[in-house]
């Protein structure tokens, strides 16, 4: 399921449930990385380093 908002200021949330038996993220603190590295490579800025565990 998804759901997209459009905001009085021009932005645009979206929102996306997925029911899975697991998380993808094993830790808070991987969770953390994943969600840092997302924001790296929306931006362009991420190094193919950055990638590898």
């Amino acid at each position: 399921m998804a759901v997209q908002f459009s905001l009085p200021d021009g932005g645009i949330t979206s929102l996306v449930g997925v029911t899975l038996p697991i998380f993808f993220a094993r830790t808070p603190e991987s969770f953390i990385d994943i969600v840092r590295i997302a924001h790296k490579a929306r931006e362009g800025n991420l190094g193919p380093l950055e990638l590898m565990p």
